[in-house]
């Protein structure tokens, strides 16, 4: 007869603090991506009355993935990927507190809005590669 040995099973995800605080920043860092991938062109659509402006502040964010995926790639994984996180997300708050400061005082300009739009998305592109790159280190 064979041994009987217990198999340990695998905890819930729901008891691993690291994979939930991963999750959670995840699902707010999403959040911010989804509401700044429509708050941009609808920007620059209010301030230029422009469709063909809307359309290429949109482009010149989707433009960020293409440059930058794989050369960003190959540079997070060198990187702390809890660091690359934080300071994307830190980086993308100060690009669009940028556009409210701006707006408020009264100077906030086109260019401005493609500048801090390209930088926000590469800090966007950065967060996303460091979070699918952190996950297996988290969870068994």
């Amino acid at each position: 007869m064979y041994a009987m040995t217990a198999s340990k099973q695998p905890s819930s995800l729901w008891h691993n603090r690291d994979f939930l605080l991963l999750w959670s920043g995840q699902m707010l860092s999403n959040i911010g991506s989804a509401v700044s991938q429509l708050a941009y062109p609808l920007l620059v659509l209010a301030a230029t009355r422009s469709p063909a402006q809307a359309g290429f502040i949109s482009a010149v964010r989707s433009l960020t993935y293409i440059l930058f995926v794989l050369s960003e790639g190959a540079l997070v994984d060198y990187w702390d990927h809890k660091l690359v996180m934080m300071l994307c997300d830190i980086g993308r708050l100060l690009c669009l507190a940028s556009i409210v400061i701006a707006g408020v005082c009264g100077h906030l300009t086109l260019v401005q809005l493609y500048i801090t739009g390209f930088m926000e998305a590469t800090c966007g592109t950065f967060f996303d590669i460091a979070e699918v790159s952190c996950l297996p280190q988290v969870v068994a």
